[in-house]
């Protein structure tokens, strides 16, 4: 009886530790590729070599899906977010429309993303918010606090 209850302890406590463990980064991590997952689709962030952004289901080894964050000037407010697989960057083309294109020094204005953190995702904007639908569109819109297809999870390929 004893050994049982023992063996059961030690897999509650080996269970515990599993569903302790964080699944997903809201922060980005300064110089890492991570997966930028939208909060409400689960989708990820997903690019090509034509400079086009979307969303697809998440897969681990899908380059296009790794995003560099690079915070400009040792701030925690506007980073770059850079492509691994094309090395372009996340960059507002239009008012509502995304891309990517050669990245800049950071200043350049399309380039530079402000972080909002709502605590479990952060929200990427410029002048409005980084948007997706459940369909893989990608655009910008108003920004709205509440609104979980604004939410992005940063997250390392798993």
């Amino acid at each position: 009886m004893r050994a049982s209850t023992g063996a059961a302890a030690v897999l509650a406590a080996q269970g515990a530790t599993l569903i302790a463990a964080p699944a997903a980064h809201a922060d980005p991590t300064n110089g890492s590729a991570q997966h930028i997952r939208n909060e409400q689709t689960g989708r990820c962030l997903d690019s090509d070599q034509d400079g086009k952004v979307y969303t697809k289901p998440c897969t681990a080894n899908n380059s296009y899906q790794q995003w560099y964050t690079t915070y400009l000037n040792g701030t925690d407010y506007y980073l770059t977010i850079k492509n691994t697989a094309t090395g372009m960057c996340l960059t507002q083309v239009s008012a509502e429309t995304v891309g990517t294109m050669s990245c800049s020094d950071g200043y350049f204005k399309p380039q530079r993303w402000g972080m909002f953190d709502y605590g479990r995702a952060n929200q990427l904007r410029i002048d409005q918010s980084l948007d997706s639908d459940d369909r893989g569109n990608v655009c910008m819109k108003d920004g709205t606090r509440d609104n979980r297809y604004q939410s992005s999870i940063f997250a390392f390929p798993r």
